[in-house]
């Protein structure tokens, strides 16, 4: 229930319970001859009071303020009440009948404990709206009985309407094909059953690192064109070659269906994909570098990557970078939110819908530290990919697609921890706060954290020179220590 809701809802129910419970006794007789130890009218005074502080409080924490003053208000009243109404229950109950000051007093600790758990459910919902840049998305109550549910509601694991989440929804079937969009320096590669996207961008002067690269994995809802401003500068500053690539289901890589036994929109096959790549490539040496959701496909990979014995993998990990990670703790590839939606038929409409317009171009500013930077023609970017053939049903495979688990994922850790990796995010990051990236780095000894100025979420789009100023770096050294020391760094 709303806040306003339960205000007028308390409001209205201890009105109709005081006149109620006291029609043959006067009610007015508590207004004219109150007594602490005999009136019941300060009870519902006290609900009044408490329904206009909530009301005031609500509408003055809306923004930035994340509903906390609602909450500090509700915790107010909640500790000022049970003492008073201790106290009066002490007073009240030695009379002769006990049945209405009963109801009375029940029915106001109960309102007092249901504004504290509706209070604090709210602070939740803010705080996570606002980590996701849902700046145009309103709570439950605002969005009608659907979206309610959405929230509440928690998909079984083992649910049959998850296996028709694939069905086509798309009022529009038809689509562009990837090679009709593809760029001039756009290459396309087989492995397996996708046709993967991709770009290079080698140095201008001449490699000093042969056989090694740096491949950039894009986030949920990303793709090659994410990377546009930092390939050829990083490729310049490292002296070696970068590679870039649509993640399947995204981008221009084809998106096959999901058939039994074989799922290619999971994190652990996009890691097998981005090793695959290197190998045909011909890079037997790479640095990983993974933003947001990314950072679980580049850990997957390099632990893969990790040579516990003879023999050695053909491509092996020399370094890692995470750039405002997320997902480090289960695993899950997409936004919680998106992951949400998508355990429902009806989540899933709204989803695509939500991608298609407005919602998703607000959701994407609101990961900039500075909005006014997402140019119509950066989100026109991040759009386009929309408009390939079988690009719902591909995303909805990646949103449902099940999660690493938190066991497997301290063990990937783990097994990467003799790695240097960088862990790098915005100042003003809201999805992945610097005090995250920092708790993220205390459990990696060889790890560094770097916290860029004046950056929010998308530090690639927004400011790429700061990104490049902390991971052109890393990478040099990366790479130096490991052809200076012949071996992998680990």
């Amino acid at each position: 229930m709303s806040p306003w809701g339960l205000a007028v809802f308390e409001a209205v129910v201890m009105t109709l319970l005081f006149w109620t419970l006291f029609s043959s006794d006067k009610p007015w007789r508590h207004v004219q001859d109150y007594d602490f130890r005999d009136s019941l009218l300060d009870i519902v005074l006290l609900s009044y009071l408490r329904c206009l502080a909530v009301l005031l409080a609500y509408l003055l924490g809306a923004g930035t303020r994340m509903m906390r003053p609602y909450w500090y208000t509700a915790v107010a009243f909640a500790a000022a009440s049970v003492p008073f109404l201790i106290a009066k229950s002490i007073f009240i109950f030695p009379t002769e009948n006990l049945w209405p000051p009963t109801v009375l007093l029940v029915a106001s600790l109960l309102f007092t404990l249901a504004h504290l758990g509706t209070a604090r459910n709210i602070v939740r919902w803010a705080r996570r709206r606002a980590q996701m840049g849902l700046l145009g998305f309103g709570y439950p109550w605002e969005e009608g009985e659907e979206a309610w549910m959405l929230m509440r509601q928690k998909a079984p694991q083992h649910d049959p309407e998850r296996q028709q989440l694939l069905e086509p929804v798309d009022e529009e079937p038809s689509g562009a094909t990837p090679r009709s969009c593809a760029d001039e320096d756009s290459c396309f590669i087989r492995i397996g059953p996708i046709m993967l996207h991709y770009k290079i961008a080698h140095p201008q002067e001449q490699e000093r690192y042969p056989g090694a690269c740096i491949v950039l994995i894009h986030p949920f809802a990303g793709g090659v064109f994410s990377w546009r401003n930092i390939m050829q500068p990083l490729a310049d500053q490292c002296h070696c070659p970068v590679v870039a690539f649509d993640r399947p289901g995204f981008g221009l890589t084809s998106r096959p269906p999901v058939i039994e036994g074989r799922n290619v929109y999971t994190a652990h096959y996009a890691a097998g994909t981005a090793v695959q790549l290197c190998s045909a490539l011909g890079f037997p040496k790479v640095i990983l570098v993974g933003h947001a959701d990314a950072a679980v496909v580049a850990l997957v990979a390099a632990a893969e990557l990790i040579p516990h014995g003879p023999p050695k993998p053909k491509v092996q990990a020399i370094g890692m970078a995470f750039v405002s990670p997320t997902s480090m703790d289960e695993g899950e590839v997409g936004s919680p939110f998106s992951r949400l939606l998508s355990n429902s038929r009806l989540g899933r409409r709204m989803l695509v819908r939500m991608m298609r317009t407005e919602v998703g171009e607000v959701s994407n500013r609101g990961a900039w530290a500075d909005p006014s930077l997402a140019t119509p023609e950066i989100m026109e970017l991040y759009k386009s990919p929309l408009r390939m053939q079988g690009w719902d049903n591909a995303m909805m495979a990646v949103t449902t697609a099940p999660k690493i688990g938190r066991v497997k994922m301290r063990d990937y850790l783990k097994m990467v921890e003799r790695l240097p990796i960088l862990i790098a995010t915005g100042a003003q990051d809201r999805i992945s706060t610097p005090h995250a990236a920092a708790k993220l780095s205390d459990a990696l000894p060889l790890s560094r954290c770097a916290v860029l100025e004046a950056v929010g979420h998308l530090s690639h789009e927004e400011k790429p020179h700061t990104l490049l100023g902390g991971l052109a770096p890393f990478c040099l050294e990366a790479l130096e220590a490991s052809f200076q020391e012949g071996t992998v760094g680990v």
